[in-house]
């Protein structure tokens, strides 16, 4: 059984809990201990059902994506904060993704360039692969700093970079199967685009606050 805790206060005195089977079968919704419904499988959760809060605030829940599927937990219409498709959160999971990645790109590259070994050195890694990880980290950063630029610059990058893959190993015999890193990259690129609509939500959010400071 699946679970996961959100809080609809900052004091973190008001616990949402969802828990669900295997298959996204038979998740529960409960408020401070007590459960508010329950939705039987799959498909209702992709349909999505809304829960009636004690002071009449409503939760809802559904379930989006095909590739990724993840969580959609909203209050009154708004994400949830720290839910899957709440946009601050989805920044800062692009920036430790981001973060993680440069931090390998930067140590096998330090590894690869004063150790060299041929497993390191067939998949690339090198002095390169050093100014890459901190190409990627300058390029987290600007994300969290809600860069538009950067993110579609950390795009760009993903999807070069795996092109250029495929064409030096094909140039290259012996060399690494171009294909076993599709997965990873799809996935790197795929969350790297879930930013972009976050940064639009972030900036209409900012708007009217920017407005008022100008009054």
């Amino acid at each position: 059984m699946a679970q996961h805790t959100y809080f609809l206060d900052r004091n973190r005195e008001e616990p949402l809990l969802l828990s669900w089977g295997f298959n996204w079968k038979q998740l529960t919704v409960s408020y401070k201990g007590q459960q508010l419904g329950e939705i039987a499988n799959k498909k209702a959760l992709i349909q999505g059902q809304d829960f009636q809060l004690p002071d009449n605030r409503t939760v809802s829940v559904k379930l989006k994506g095909s590739f990724m599927p993840q969580l959609e937990v909203l209050v009154n219409g708004e994400p949830l904060a720290g839910s899957a498709t709440d946009p601050e959160m989805i920044i800062s999971q692009i920036f430790k993704l981001s973060i993680i990645l440069a931090g390998l790109n930067f140590t096998l590259g330090l590894i690869a360039s004063f150790w060299p070994n041929e497993l390191l050195l067939r998949l690339g890694m090198g002095p390169g692969t050093v100014f890459t990880g901190i190409l990627i980290a300058g390029l987290a950063y600007g994300i969290k700093k809600h860069s538009m630029a950067a993110l579609l610059a950390s795009i760009s990058f993903w999807i070069l970079d795996y092109g250029l893959g495929i064409y030096f190993a094909s140039q290259s015999p012996g060399g690494v199967n171009p294909g076993s890193g599709l997965v990873m990259r799809m996935i790197i690129v795929f969350t790297l685009f879930r930013g972009i609509n976050a940064l639009k939500e972030l900036k209409q959010k900012r708007l009217p606050e920017t407005q008022v400071a100008s009054l």
